[in-house]
């Protein structure tokens, strides 16, 4: 109420010191005007303007003339000001000008007579509440071509266009842009018409719309901007257009009933929250195109049981894929370079990562889950971040690929349950302090590994089993140091170094078959 008595006074404050009123009728009516600029010859209706000096109101069909004579003079209509027709209750339909480029606050506010409206091309402007409260309008042409709408979408009926009631909207061949907020909170409305002309759908333009069950997007839309279609809960699919390059933030967040996303291979950014909390959604197919996924893309989509993330992707931002319940397994591709923090956070159902991507340089804290069961690091992946895998406690199995050359410090330090590894890489030169935790149990080296790196299993107390393939020449220092469950071991016939303490303190290793051929460098 508050706000409302504010835009009232500051409308009569803003009138300009020429102002004046004057009346004419026109096809039966008569409403007041206020003269905007005597030089330019232009008006608007004036607040309260159906009440005229009999006190007479307005009944039934309303015309606004796009010319209103005083005496000789004419007036070009170009505006409907604050609260012109506010709670005129007998007006049932309404013809604007195209000659209006600007419908104020509260201008048909509470004009519960009207069923149907149209909005012209020349409309540039439309104020909060313009047609709030208006419970019979069940029908809106909107044919504004670039038309801006004073809102936001929010619980305040003081930010809100059309009523809740709204049940079809038809978008003209004249509208490029449907405005930020336009439709925002019109639970009623079950059918949009949008036309080929629409190249954006702006910030929250179907914001809570939730009757709404499909939406037929053109292959003109470019752009789909923040919020557009936030919490439609009716909404069960979306096909999105071959044109559209860019999905905003928030852009279906909510959507609880959504189940099914087709995303072009045009989109190159999905942004932060895009699909946040759709629950229903099962499966999602992002294309090769998309480079980008923000933070929280995909948080919180609980039915999502499978996800492919294409190789094209370089970033997997914080949170993306958080609380993804449904998830049991995922991909990291080849040119990933940074994963956010809590990335993959509260995926309890998530046991397996195949983890490709080539040079990861960044991992966040908690990317991934304490669910995880088995990691396979493929053969295109060179370093093994620290602490990537930290305290992920279910992790019971661990496969290192034949390309990695690095392992950082306590990259699996807390999974306090892995008792596996199989390690591949050829050559793997350079290894952090403490990698692998005391849990481990049995090591395999596959037949790629040349060099076993030093202190690569360092303190693992529990290890007991330990097969060094042939391929194998060189043991780096300490590579077993502290081993004490260790109670014996096969040096293959191609090695032909050990490095210094390679297995010492190694107190129950009591059994050594050494078959090295010719090993020149042994200080063990």
């Amino acid at each position: 109420m508050k706000k409302s008595i504010l835009l009232l006074l500051a409308a009569i404050i803003s009138l300009p010191l020429y102002a004046r009123d004057f009346e004419y009728t026109y096809d039966g009516q008569t409403l007041k005007y206020t003269v905007l600029d005597e030089e330019a010859k232009t008006c608007e209706t004036a607040m309260g303007s159906f009440r005229t000096g009999s006190s007479q109101k307005v009944k039934g069909k309303l015309t606004i003339p796009s010319i209103a004579l005083d005496g000789e003079t004419k007036y070009s209509v170009v505006k409907i000001d604050v609260c012109s027709f506010y709670y005129c209750k007998d007006i049932t339909s309404v013809a604007i000008p195209n000659s209006v480029t600007s419908i104020a606050e509260y201008a048909f506010k509470g004009c519960i007579g009207l069923t149907s409206v149209t909005i012209p091309d020349s409309v540039t402007k439309i104020g909060n509440q313009a047609f709030y409260a208006c419970d019979n309008l069940i029908e809106v042409f909107f044919n504004a071509e670039d038309c801006e709408f004073d809102g936001e979408a929010s619980s305040s009926a003081d930010t809100k266009l059309f009523p809740s009631t709204l049940q079809k909207v038809t978008f003209g061949e004249n509208v490029k842009t449907i405005p930020s907020y336009a439709l925002s909170d019109c639970t009623g409305l079950t059918s949009v018409t949008i036309p080929n002309s629409v190249s954006l759908i702006g910030s929250y333009a179907f914001y809570h719309c939730t009757g709404l069950t499909s939406v037929t997007i053109p292959n003109s839309v470019t752009s789909i901007e923040r919020g557009a279609f936030s919490r439609c809960y009716g909404l069960t699919s979306m096909a999105i257009p071959n044109s559209v390059t860019s999905i905003e933030s928030r852009a279906f967040k909510g959507c609880i009933g959504l189940t099914s996303v087709t995303i072009p291979n045009s989109v190159t950014s999905i942004g932060s929250e895009a699909f946040c909390d759709c629950t229903g959604l099962t499966s999602v197919t992002i294309p090769n195109s998309v480079t980008s996924i923000g933070e929280g893309a995909f948080i919180g989509c609980s039915g999502l049981t499978s996800v492919a993330i294409p190789n094209s992707v370089t970033s997997i931002e914080k949170d993306t894929f958080s609380y993804c319940t449904g998830l049991t397994s995922v991909t990291i591709p080849n040119f990933v370079t940074s994963i956010g923090e809590g990335a993959f956070k509260g995926c309890s159902n998530l046991t397996e990562v195949f983890f490709n991507a080539e040079n990861c340089v960044e991992c966040g804290e908690s990317a991934f889950p304490s669910s995880l069961e088995k990691v396979t690091f493929g053969d295109n992946v060179k370093i093994i971040l620290a602490s990537i895998f930290y305290n992920c406690e279910g992790l019971r199995s661990v496969t290192i690929g034949n390309s990695v050359t690095s392992i950082g410090e306590g990259a699996f330090k807390g999974c306090s349950n892995l008792t596996e590894v199989f390690f591949n890489a050829e050559n793997c030169v350079e290894c952090g302090w403490n990698p692998f935790p005391a849990s481990l149990t049995k090591v395999t080296f596959g037949e790629n590994v040349k060099i076993i790196p030093s202190k690569v299993f360092i303190n693992c107390r529990g290890l007991t089993s330990v097969t060094i393939s042939n391929s194998v020449t060189s043991i780096g220092e300490q590579a077993f140091a502290c081993c004490t469950a260790l109670t014996s071991v096969t040096i293959p016939i191609y090695v032909t170094s050990i490095g210094k303490g390679a297995f010492s303190s190694c107190e129950h290793l009591t059994e050594l078959f050494f078959n090295a051929e010719i090993c020149v460098a042994t200080q063990m």
